[in-house]
């Protein structure tokens, strides 16, 4: 017995599956994903001017986000702390920061976690993860 409904049933099964694409791809938009990823500074902005700098040689800076938490190394000190996003809106802090001193470094560090804490918005956009604040962008990662 050949059942009446099994072109309706199939129809909505597509809808279903079209409708779930669709839905993933409207997630995977925008923002994008800040887990899953070591995040590794490729620019900060300048205290001079905003205009951005490649960092120190040689010495990594971090970032990586794992549910609520941030943590990394700021060059010389680790850090971590909560972070929370809402659409491409981004809220960092207050971070906890080892306290080892570290001559050259220390300026680029203290930078890097002000900025850091003062980013409003972010963006992922393939391997690149941006922080801004008021349409200025102030660190730039590679993941």
């Amino acid at each position: 017995m050949e059942n009446k409904h099994a072109g309706w049933i199939a129809g909505i099964v597509g809808l279903v599956a079209v409708a779930l694409a669709i839905g993933v791809a409207i997630a995977n938009s925008g923002s994008g994903d800040l887990t899953d990823t070591t995040w590794t500074l490729r620019a900060i902005a300048d205290p001079a001017g905003g205009a951005l700098t490649a960092p120190i040689p040689d010495v990594p800076v971090t970032a990586e986000f794992d549910g609520s938490e941030v943590t990394g190394n700021a060059g010389c000190n680790s850090y971590f702390g909560g972070y929370q996003t809402d659409g491409d809106a981004i809220s960092i802090g207050p971070l906890g920061v080892t306290q080892a001193f570290c001559e050259g470094i220390q300026d680029q560090e203290d930078r890097y976690l002000t900025l850091l804490q003062s980013a409003t918005t972010y963006a992922v956009d393939g391997s690149k993860l941006t922080l801004s604040e008021g349409g200025t962008t102030l660190l730039e990662f590679d993941g």
